[in-house]
C-alpha cells in the first residue's frame, strides 16, 4: 500500500513532485485475520502553491481511504475525509 501511495507522488508532474515529500511511512503490521490496517506518513508540500491529496489507491487492498487524527474526549480518533489538504510551506 505504501509503495503505491509513493508511486503516486511520483507520478505527478516533476514541478510538484519535486516540491512533495514523504516522511516517516510505515504501515501498522496486524495478524493475517485483521482486514484493515493503516498507513501513516507525514506529507510535506515545499512548493508556494497549496496542494491537495484526493485519492490513493494500492493492488493490496480493495479500499483506500483518507483520513486524520482528532482528538475526542482524551481518545484520539480517525476520522475519514475528502481530501487531505497541504498548506504552502509546511
Amino acid at each position: 500500500m505504501l509503495s503505491a501511495l509513493l508511486l503516486s507522488v511520483a507520478a505527478m508532474a516533476d514541478s510538484v513532485a519535486d516540491k512533495i515529500t514523504i516522511n516517516d511511512p510505515y504501515i501498522r503490521a496486524v495478524p493475517p485475520v485483521v482486514k484493515t490496517s493503516a498507513a501513516f506518513m507525514q506529507i510535506q508540500n515545499s512548493d508556494k502553491v497549496e496542494r491537495f491529496v484526493v485519492d490513493a489507491a494500492t493492488p493490496v487492498a480493495a479500499a483506500v481511504e483518507l483520513h486524520m487524527h482528532t482528538k475526542d474526549g482524551g481518545v484520539m480518533r480517525m476520522r475519514q475525509i475528502p481530501h487531505i489538504h497541504l498548506p504552502p510551506n509546511e
